[in-house]
């Protein structure tokens, strides 16, 4: 019963590796070049902070996904299969990926006058004062992209990019060195 598990999650390990290695891949090559050709700067920007969001969140999810997974084989085999190139595979791909992200990480931006987003959870709330808000949030927003322009917008795609090539050079060694491990396993 436990080789049928061990072999699952090495299975499962090595194809989230594999898949975040191919999403920082398309990443850096396809999406990323692709955004800079975007007809005006405020949607490209909008675009990068919703690509930058949900890469982040499937990156993690993979990274963790990979690492629990290969660590749970190591962990379930018998003392003759606990192979190191599972505890490298998880430092590489769970450090390596998060330690990426750490070190090309840019400064938070601080927000522009201190201006405090009301969210309608207040006494007298009623349509016209929704409203209110509603126009207020986007008045907000038009600020923020008046700011923004091509040059700014092609410095974060550029970053980005750099990030992504890191983390598919870091998560491809690791990948490959799952496979590798695998193989070794078989004969």
């Amino acid at each position: 019963m436990w080789t049928r598990t061990i072999a699952g999650a090495k299975f499962i390990g090595t194809i989230s590796l594999g898949l975040l290695t191919g999403l920082s891949y398309t990443h850096t090559l396809l999406t990323l070049p692709s955004l800079l050709t975007l007809p005006s700067a405020p949607l490209a920007h909008t675009t990068l902070a919703r690509l930058r969001s949900l890469t982040s969140f499937h990156a993690s999810l993979l990274a963790a996904t990979a690492s629990a997974s290969l660590f749970l084989a190591y962990a379930l085999a018998p003392p003759r299969g606990r192979h190191p190139y599972l505890l490298w595979t998880v430092m590489i791909a769970g450090a390596g990926s998060a330690a990426v992200e750490r070190v090309f990480a840019k400064p938070p931006e601080e927000s522009k006058g201190g201006k405090v987003v009301l969210d309608g959870r207040g006494a007298g709330n009623d349509e016209d004062s929704e409203d209110y808000e509603h126009d207020r949030e986007g008045e907000e927003q038009e600020d923020a992209m008046e700011g923004v322009n091509g040059e700014v917008v092609r410095g974060e795609v550029e970053r980005m990019r750099k990030v992504e090539g890191w983390r598919t050079g870091v998560v491809g060694a690791a990948f490959a060195m799952a496979v590798v491990g695998i193989w070794g396993d078989v004969f």
